[in-house]
């Protein structure tokens, strides 16, 4: 059984990704391609509205498609609980 923490963990990963897609310029299509999957499959592992456990080969496969690290990506991501755990809380 999953934690609140691991949910609230997984979208800020989630979240972080489309950030890191943003501020390369990138569009979804393009990192799906790059990390050898449809873009439907990529829009789905980042809005899972459930909050399930992104599978580390998908998060590698992205991280890859980004020019970084998956430790980069979760890192990153830390970063974002408080702010999430705040709209939470709204």
């Amino acid at each position: 059984m999953e934690t609140n923490h691991g949910k609230l963990m997984q979208r800020a990963v989630r979240k972080q990704i489309r950030i890191e897609i943003a501020l390369r310029n990138l569009k979804p299509a393009d990192v799906a391609r790059s990390a050898g999957m449809y873009t439907s499959t990529l829009s789905r592992y980042l809005n899972d509205s459930q909050d399930k456990p992104l599978p580390f080969e998908v998060l590698d496969a992205i991280a890859v498609a980004l020019d970084m690290l998956p430790e980069q990506i979760i890192a990153n991501a830390r970063g974002l609980l408080d702010d999430l755990r705040k709209e939470d809380e709204e």
